[in-house]
């Protein structure tokens, strides 16, 4: 009788002891993922964000949106270690000119996501543009590129009917770039650029046309 009862508030404990724990962890609040931003210079957007709580295996998608309702996965980012008070920054310089949208989605190693709420940043982003002018009395075609920043840039030269003539290989600076590809040894006709700047690619055609040019007047 005594084994009975003993077992009996043993089970009781251990169910008391299991119920407390379940119901702590059932009523434990989600710290919401919050994240601050800020415009770096006139172009850029930096996201910043501080874990209070992180299980292994966690990482993050930074998401942008330029009407707050569709928005886009511009980038991923693991999580440093399994420790609390981790701090993350993500700057965005490719962002989109006018009204940015940003949120951040946390995705942990038992697929549990958790969303922010959106945030809004104005930015005046400079825009990717190129002026095109075939100077036939200098046998060149210059060129004005608009780049958003500095790195490779490739230019591909081809006929009308995309045979490869030429590449140049040069390093853009942001802002304009002023280039002149020479066409000496180009016959009259149409020909193509293609032109692959650090950010985006461009597509331009022109003609040249020499002989009626030079030809006099009548």
């Amino acid at each position: 009788m005594k084994a009975s009862v003993l077992t009996l508030v043993a089970s009781f404990i251990c169910f008391m002891q299991f119920s407390v724990f379940a119901f702590q962890n059932a009523n434990t609040p989600t710290q919401p993922l919050t994240f601050t931003l800020e415009k770096i210079g006139a172009s850029s957007a930096q996201i910043e964000w501080m874990t209070a709580s992180k299980k292994e295996g966690t990482y993050y998608e930074i998401q942008r949106s330029s009407n707050g309702l569709d928005f886009n996965t511009i980038s991923l980012v693991p999580a440093i270690s399994v420790h609390e008070g981790n701090t993350y920054t993500y700057i965005d310089e490719r962002a989109n000119s006018g009204n940015n949208f940003y949120r951040i989605k946390q995705i942990d190693e038992q697929t549990e996501v958790h969303l922010s709420s959106a945030k809004e940043i104005y930015l005046n982003a400079p825009t990717v543009g190129l002026a095109l002018a075939v100077n036939n009395a200098n046998n060149t075609v210059e060129l004005d590129i608009q780049t958003l920043r500095k790195g490779a840039m490739k230019i591909s030269l081809s006929d009308k009917n995309g045979l490869l003539i030429a590449e140049y290989f040069l390093t853009a600076q942001q802002g304009l770039n002023k280039i002149k590809i020479p066409t000496g040894d180009l016959q009259d006709g149409k020909y193509q650029l293609n032109i692959h700047t650090p950010t985006t690619q461009l597509y331009r055609s022109f003609k040249i046309e020499r002989s009626n040019a030079d030809s006099p007047k009548a």
